[in-house]
């Protein structure tokens, strides 16, 4: 098999600390090659596609260092954010609550629900009613266990929903098709729209582990 023909490229913008675990780029022109026509010329090949499996390794690696230390710096910042914020915070809730009496006075009797003010609106959100777990279970819901139990043992089955689904593991095991797949059934019923659909295998190259006899 021919050497490779190869062209030397620009290397990628990343991190001095990143680039200096990887393979400087390189492009490779594939006019040099051609297909393996025998063993020897497949275990070539193969010693080639080790190569770059362990470079895109490298670069996986390297990767994954940059983005451990992104999130060190996130949680730093986040960290800052919450520090930064907290007195901002704590003083906003304390001028809010020098306006609540004066609001509710101005508002109480008429139909306004806020009071515009120079620089904003006070007031209060419309109220909404919502069912609780007082002992601080979970949430009511179509999913809560203790409801779904109490519906059952009430016999309250008006309040219970059932969701009717096909059980297609087992009756993919069931199903013939004709031979050429335009036709399926079971049970020898014809089940409409349905074919099957027959996809050849997908070509694949498994690196060993080993490797004493990579390039």
């Amino acid at each position: 098999m021919a050497n490779a023909n190869v062209s030397q490229a620009h290397q990628a913008q990343v991190p001095s600390s990143a680039a200096a675990q990887v393979t400087p780029v390189v492009v490779f022109n594939n006019c040099g090659y051609a297909p393996a026509q025998n063993i020897c010329d497949a275990n070539k090949v193969m010693r080639h596609i080790r190569h770059e499996q362990k470079e895109l390794d490298k670069i996986h690696a390297a990767a994954e260092v940059q983005r451990e230390e992104l999130r060190k710096e996130l949680e730093l910042v986040d960290k800052w954010e919450s520090e930064q914020s907290r007195s901002h915070e704590n003083s906003k809730e304390f001028f809010e609550s020098l306006l609540v009496g004066f609001v509710h006075k101005e508002l109480d009797g008429t139909k306004k629900k806020s009071l515009h003010l120079i620089g904003g609106t006070a007031g209060w959100s419309p109220s909404r009613a919502e069912f609780i777990f007082p002992t601080g279970e979970d949430k009511p819901s179509a999913s809560n266990k203790a409801l779904l139990e109490f519906i059952k043992t009430n016999n309250l089955d008006e309040f219970i929903e059932t969701k009717e689904s096909v059980k297609w593991t087992d009756l993919k095991k069931k199903l013939t098709a004709s031979p050429d797949g335009l036709e399926v059934e079971v049970n020898g019923l014809k089940i409409p729209h349905l074919a099957r659909k027959i996809s050849g295998g997908k070509f694949y190259v498994k690196i060993d582990e080993d490797d004493s006899t990579s390039k």
